[in-house]
C-alpha cells in the first residue's frame, strides 16, 4: 500500500474509534438506533402473534430486544474498525448438515437424518480485512474465494 493510502486508512480507522469511544455515541446514539431496530422487529412480529401481548409480557420482551440489539450495534460498531470482517452461519431449517460449518445433535437415537431441524447457536466465520477506508457494506466487492478466512465457529444444530 503507498504510503498516502496507509496514512488516509490509519486517519479514517483513528477518527471512527474516536467517534465509537465518545459517550454521546455510547450513551445516546447506539440506544437510539437499538430502540428504532427493536420497534421495527415488534412491528414486523405482529402478524405472527395470535393476540395481544399483556403490557407487562410487551416491556418485557422489548427490553429483551433493546439490549439485544444494543448489544450488536455495539459489536458491529467495534468490527467496522477492527482487522476482520465476520459473517454469521445460520443455518436454515430443512437444510443438510455440513459438518465444516456445524456441530449436530440428533434429536433421537432412532433419527438418523442429517437435516437441521432447529439451530441452538449460529457460527462465526472470520476472514482477514484488506487495509482501505471503513465500510459500512460488509464484504461489499467480495466473494468467499477472494478472502482469506482466518476461523471458523461451527453454528450448533439439532438434527
Amino acid at each position: 500500500m503507498v504510503d498516502g493510502e496507509e496514512s488516509l486508512y490509519s486517519l479514517d480507522t483513528a477518527v471512527h474509534q474516536n467517534i465509537m469511544k465518545k459517550e454521546s455515541f455510547i450513551e445516546s446514539t447506539l440506544p437510539g438506533m437499538s430502540a428504532t431496530l427493536t420497534t421495527r422487529v415488534l412491528a414486523a412480529m405482529q402478524p405472527l402473534l395470535d393476540q395481544q401481548p399483556g403490557k407487562k409480557t410487551s416491556d418485557e420482551l422489548r427490553i429483551s430486544l433493546e439490549s439485544i440489539m444494543l448489544r450488536a450495534l455495539r459489536i458491529r460498531s467495534l468490527s467496522l474498525v477492527g482487522d476482520a470482517s465476520y459473517e454469521s452461519i445460520f443455518p436454515p431449517l430443512g437444510s443438510t448438515v455440513n459438518d465444516n460449518e456445524m456441530e449436530a445433535k440428533e434429536a433421537s437415537a432412532v433419527n438418523s437424518s442429517a437435516i437441521v431441524r432447529l439451530t441452538f447457536c449460529p457460527g462465526i466465520r472470520a476472514y482477514s480485512k484488506k487495509k482501505f477506508m471503513v465500510q459500512y457494506e460488509g464484504f461489499a466487492g467480495e466473494s468467499e474465494d477472494t478472502l482469506e478466512r482466518m476461523y471458523s465457529v461451527k453454528a450448533l444444530v439439532l438434527q
